[in-house]
């Protein structure tokens, strides 16, 4: 009988594997973007097959101009009405032009996607697109990245990428993409009520003796970010449209970033570079840093965050935020934020100083301070995170030719760096179903495209407002408790330590955690035996 038990156990484990591996690709399929890459790896659809009329989108920032990507490929005219085009870092509608922006590695991989030879074209506006995240600190643990466990990132400002974008979007459509300054004021319903049939605009110049202009639409994308017009003027445009559940929270936090004037001296370059970890693929070599540091709380470890980044060109970025803190707790100065990184560092380690592996960047930091030019006239930029808000589109009837993508279907707490990529993701989605009803039969663009994207964009919110509901002054969804979700950020907070523990875990993380693979593998039964381990080691006393 002995004999028939390493049979056994091999096929029970075979039988694991299949059945683990029909279960990732159903997630695949239902939970990640990666099943809908194919369309945006296909060549275009041919002129003569594109539909008639015009593609009309409201609001002219990122997730416009990516949005008028996609539908020049399916529609002959695409028209974007932007209240402000100029593309200037203050004084616009759009607050985070100013902010440090991170584009993860599947929203690399998207861009890539969209616009050919996309690597050369952001070297062209002093950008990079390499190896990152070789220093990734959570809760103050930092994972043990290796330089071959890390695809490639986008490292740019955000007004770089902006400027980016428009250039590549404007080359790729050419005279099929008209953009109006104006504002889209009205949404009128075809006689079926099936569609929307024209939108209504007020130009910025209107011309005389007509204050607004009435545009025939064949398609609508609201890009409107946190205006988020469509779930207001759905419901005038028919009674039949509408209303949406609107899910919210307030995670109260701020950010506070500058991006300092372009570093060119190649001695002080030198300096920075030796100032980094010998073991680091960076050390020396300034031309090849791109993020040098992204430091994160978990609920246990802390509230405040802070970023070190090398960005466009040679231009050093730095953020520092915190859930609960006020405008005037934040770094004002340069010489204020090596203070507060050294106090969150002292903080977070305080009970295993031994632990800290980021003592590098204080060394940093005080190297960029005394050779920076103008360091204590350099001043940053505050910003206060906006309400963290969903829209659910599915809950209430819609037209079959309108989308909304970016802020407004999602606006997130920006701290996992989750705004491109979800911008992206959606316009994916959206590329996928309009070749399909463009090769098949004919769809509910809307209806289609809210629901398959759900399980993407709806567990963005869900993991940030899990970890957000951590910190005692984020303020719950109505009839929520900041109970909702303890059982995952405790989940995630012993993970991250784990991942400083084992390189295994680590490199089992990454993939998910940049959206390559379905977040299921960060559940994989190894990571739970280790982490049932780590558990039983605290509870011994042997960790």
């Amino acid at each position: 009988m002995i004999w028939y038990l390493p049979s056994l156990l091999s096929i029970a484990y075979i039988g694991f594997r299949l059945y683990w591996w029909r279960l990732r690709q159903v997630a695949i399929r239902t939970a990640t973007v990666l099943h809908v890459l194919r369309s945006l790896e296909e060549s275009a659809p041919s002129s003569d097959r594109k539909f008639p009329g015009i593609a009309v989108i409201a609001g002219g920032s990122i997730a416009g101009y990516l949005t008028a990507r996609v539908l020049s490929d399916f529609f002959q005219r695409v028209v974007i009405i932007e209240p402000d085009t100029r593309l200037v870092a203050h004084g616009s509608r759009v607050g985070q032009r100013s902010q440090i922006h991170l584009i993860s590695v599947i929203g690399t991989k998207l861009l890539r996607l969209l616009f050919h030879d996309f690597d050369n074209e952001a070297r062209k506006e002093g950008a990079n697109v390499r190896v990152g995240w070789l220093s990734w600190v959570s809760g103050g643990w930092t994972p043990q990245i290796t330089l071959s466990s890390i695809p490639d990132r986008l490292t740019i400002t955000r007004i770089t990428l902006e400027k980016l974008i428009r250039r590549l979007v404007e080359e790729y459509a050419g005279p099929a993409l008209q953009v109006i300054q104006g504002t889209v004021t009205e949404m009128h319903a075809a006689s079926d009520g099936d569609s929307i049939s024209s939108i209504t605009y007020i130009p910025a110049s209107p011309p005389e003796g007509s204050r607004s202009i009435t545009l025939n639409a064949a398609f609508f994308s609201d890009c409107s970010g946190l205006a988020s017009i469509s779930s207001k003027l759905l419901s005038k445009a028919s009674p039949t449209w509408g209303p949406y559940r609107t899910h919210e929270y307030g995670c109260k936090m701020f950010y506070h970033t500058t991006i300092l004037p372009p570093i060119t001296d190649q001695s002080v370059q030198e300096k920075l570079s030796r100032t980094l970890p010998d073991h680091f693929h960076t050390f020396g070599r300034w031309d090849a840093i791109d993020m040098l540091q992204s430091f994160q709380p978990t609920h246990v470890s802390g509230r405040e965050c802070y970023i070190v980044e090398k960005s466009s060109g040679n231009q050093i970025s730095l953020l520092h935020g915190g859930w609960g803190t006020s405008d005037g707790g934040l770094s004002q100065t340069l010489p204020q934020f090596v203070e507060n990184v050294e106090a969150i560092q002292t903080r977070t380690y305080r009970d295993r100083p031994e632990q800290n592996t980021s003592g590098w960047v204080l060394n940093f930091l005080q190297v960029l301070a005394e050779n920076v030019e103008g360091a204590e006239e350099i001043r940053f930029n505050s910003w206060k995170i906006p309400t963290s808000r969903l829209t659910d589109f599915r809950t209430g009837r819609l037209p079959s030719n309108f989308v909304a993508v970016g802020d407004s279907r999602l606006s997130l707490n920006p701290a996992f760096g989750q705004g491109i990529t979800k911008i992206l993701s959606e316009l994916a989605f959206i590329h996928a179903i309009l070749r399909e009803s463009q090769s098949g039969p004919s769809l509910s663009v809307s209806q289609t495209y809210f629901t398959r994207s759900a399980a993407v964009v709806h567990d963005m919110y869900t993991f940030n407002k899990f970890l957000d509901y951590g910190h005692s002054t984020t303020v719950p969804e109505e009839g929520e408790s900041k109970e909702v979700g303890k059982d995952s950020r405790e989940f995630w907070a012993s993970l991250m330590e784990l991942t400083q523990q084992s390189k295994t875990v680590t490199d089992m993380v990454i993939p998910p955690f940049n959206g390559l693979a379905p977040s299921m593998d960060m559940g994989h039964p190894y990571i739970i035996f280790r982490l049932l381990l780590l558990k039983w080691k605290k509870i011994l006393g042997l960790a």
